[in-house]
């Protein structure tokens, strides 16, 4: 039989598991002799980066577009902290003028109270010109009315000394005229009331006399007189003025526990604008055009839930609640017959004339909130307040503040057209309470039938929004 040799036998080649193998014995029993190979390191490399240690800091890139942003992030990040301040300061402002009118109403209340006098009339003609010919012949003709004497006097010229002399209610008698027959003269005495302002006064029932006379357009004009004597008959008014006071300071320290909440969360909240703005300007690092929100960042923490929940409970609590005190408190104020014409009537003199107090109130909701200085600045805070904060809720709709600059102008004016409508629809959609109360006082504030709709429409979903 012959021999074969290794050489002479067929080569083949090992599978790779069989090389894996062979190398794992290898390495068992020749440990000595195994050494792994590894690669050179070029060491040129490492030192090319590193970075030398006295080179200078890469140089800044401040852009004039990234200084644009950064203004405009700056007077962003400042302004809504502003108009709360001014939003607040409104609220105290109004709280003062309310204790202001509250105090004139009261003196104005007293004066008329302690107005006591003895009522007589003097009225005099010179050539038959009489300007008080009126209020003589209502006195002469409701006589019964009034419980006054009243007679002519025969012969003035021989009187006009004593006439000059005494002491008259009401008169237009003039010394320099009071010779001859051409100067005639009536005069009214021992009138059964004791004030100008009573019941029975020849002074309150001709006013009332030539107030009902007048059409409803003419009656706008001027106070009612029975409506302001009812009112103070009624002896409330002083102190609804003191429960707007009351309740205007009470909602007004409640706004501020929610305005620190708010200051607290949205520093933070809002730096962060702020801090990206100021790396594109000094750092030159220039936003991304499109960027995730990672979970680290402030606006997916919890200052962001408490600086929305702050932002509406201040709404609620110092806008909704305090537009509707300072409307009930115009209502009292201004109404035919409020305080405004009590406070006219108490300065209204009747020494030569009886006329009637003008009506200085608005006759339609804008000249009723805007007719006062104080709640005027406030009324337009609060509308403020609401409108910016819906303006700001652009912010879903993908708007980023720092990119600004770096949006084509198309998009500048979509997000502008976009978030003044977000901010209407927040004045009509947050104050709808406000404006429920003032289509429940229609008739007060001279809504026409569709601003009466309008509103009450208004009020239904607004309420339907707050619920949902």
């Amino acid at each position: 039989m012959p021999e074969y040799t290794a050489t002479d036998l067929p080569q083949t080649e090992p599978a790779p598991n069989q090389i894996q193998l062979q190398v794992q014995v290898n390495q068992q029993y020749n440990t000595e002799e195994y050494e792994p190979t590894i690669p050179a390191m070029d060491m040129t490399t490492l030192e090319d980066d590193r970075e030398p240690e006295n080179e200078p800091p890469p140089r800044e890139n401040k852009s004039p577009l990234a200084l644009v942003a950064l203004i405009v992030i700056f007077i962003v990040f400042l302004w809504p902290f502003v108009l709360m301040a001014l939003n607040y300061y409104t609220d105290f402002n109004l709280w003062r003028f309310m204790r202001s009118t509250r105090q004139t109403y009261g003196d104005a209340q007293s004066n008329i109270h302690d107005a006591r006098t003895d009522i007589r009339t003097l009225t005099c003609a010179y050539n038959g010109e009489n300007t008080l010919s009126s209020f003589q012949s209502f006195m002469l003709n409701r006589s019964a009315d009034t419980g006054c004497d009243c007679v002519d006097i025969i012969n003035v010229a021989s009187s006009c000394d004593a006439l000059n002399d005494a002491s008259w209610t009401t008169t237009n008698f003039d010394a320099s005229l009071c010779v001859g027959a051409s100067y005639e003269c009536v005069q009214c005495t021992n009138c059964s009331a004791d004030s100008v302002y009573a019941y029975n006064a020849p002074h309150f029932l001709y006013s009332q006399h030539v107030y009902d006379a007048y059409n409803d357009e003419e009656k706008e004009q001027f106070c009612s007189p029975d409506k302001m004597r009812l009112t103070l008959n009624r002896d409330a008014l002083e102190a609804q003025f003191a429960s707007c006071g009351y309740a205007c300071i009470v909602f007004f320290a409640i706004s501020g526990i929610w305005i620190t909440c708010q200051l607290c969360a949205g520093c933070k909240v809002r730096y962060r604008d702020l801090y990206r703005a100021y790396l594109w300007f000094y750092k030159g690092m220039e936003p991304k055009k499109t960027e995730k929100l990672h979970p680290q960042n402030s606006v997916n923490r919890d200052e962001f839930t408490l600086f929305v929940v702050a932002i509406l409970f201040l709404h609620v609590f110092e806008d909704v609640i305090q537009c509707i005190i300072a409307m009930v408190f115009n209502l009292y104020k201004q109404a035919n017959g409020g305080g405004d014409c009590i406070v006219a009537w108490s300065n209204l003199s009747y020494a030569d004339g009886v006329e009637l107090v003008p009506y200085n109130g608005g006759t339609d909701i804008i000249a009723i909130m805007t007719r006062d200085d104080a709640v005027e600045l406030f009324f337009l805070a609060s509308f403020l307040s609401v409108f910016f904060t819906g303006l700001y809720t652009i912010r879903l709709f993908t708007f980023d503040i720092v990119k600004v600059t770096l949006y084509p102008w198309w998009k500048n004016i979509l997000f502008f057209t976009v978030g003044v409508l977000l901010g209407l629809f927040f004045i009509l959609l947050v104050l709808s309470p406000f404006w429920g109360a003032v289509w429940m006082r229609a008739d007060s504030l001279y809504l026409t039938q569709s601003e009466s709709a309008f509103l009450m429409w208004t009020f239904i979903v607004g309420m339907i929004g707050y619920v949902v």
